[in-house]
């Protein structure tokens, strides 16, 4: 996975959304991070290993639904299969590298290099209450202010090891992480133009 390309991406999108809705100047970091923790809630949710309450407990890796050759007028339905987990995980994946580009750009630093992949957990619900605590420090970090550039890099680049790390607990190659990421990266640019 090559995360430069990734990071443009996203930046590509994050621009058009910026310029369509006039956010202009806006800080939007805390927005993003708020984004971030709902997304990991729901794809923690479609992981289902922490619902010691319930029979069902697996993970929700393969559904479908109609996709439209005709999607205006709802015409030429066909069945389309999809893995609920990889499409929330790759929700997550927007906002992280969006997290990362206003950190990068507010706090004057570059990530420059492909990282390991940290997995701290072999659990994958010790391993999202990980990538949860990482966002959280982030957000602690920039409302607090004050700190050097360095220590926004570390924090930020933790986030990124731990969240891949995720990925791999969750047996996602990232072959099909970037695959499904730049399918809904170009959703997403669909979704702006049509006033989703």
């Amino acid at each position: 996975m090559n995360l430069q390309r990734l990071f443009k991406i996203q930046a590509e999108l994050d621009t058009a959304i910026i310029e369509k809705k006039g956010l202009h100047g806006k800080d939007l970091l805390a927005d993003r991070i708020l984004a971030l923790l709902v997304e990991l809630g729901e794809c923690a949710n479609e992981w289902r290993g922490f619902k010691f309450w319930s029979e069902d407990q697996e993970p929700r890796t393969f559904a479908s639904r109609m996709k439209y050759s005709d999607p205006v007028n709802r015409h030429g339905a066909y069945p389309v299969s999809y893995s609920p987990l990889l499409e929330e995980y790759v929700d997550c994946l927007h906002f992280v590298l969006s997290i990362g580009n206003s950190l990068m750009e507010k706090y004057k630093f570059q990530i420059e290099y492909e990282m390991p992949f940290k997995v701290l957990h072999s659990i994958p619900g010790q391993q999202f209450l990980t990538v949860f605590a990482r966002v959280n420090d982030i957000d602690s970090m920039d409302f607090a202010g004050g700190y050097e550039s360095h220590k926004y890099r570390n924090s930020y680049e933790a986030l990124l090891k731990d969240f891949f790390g995720l990925g791999t607990t969750l047996r996602f190659s990232w072959e099909e992480v970037e695959t499904a990421y730049l399918q809904k990266n170009k959703i997403n640019h669909e979704r702006q133009v049509t006033g989703y």
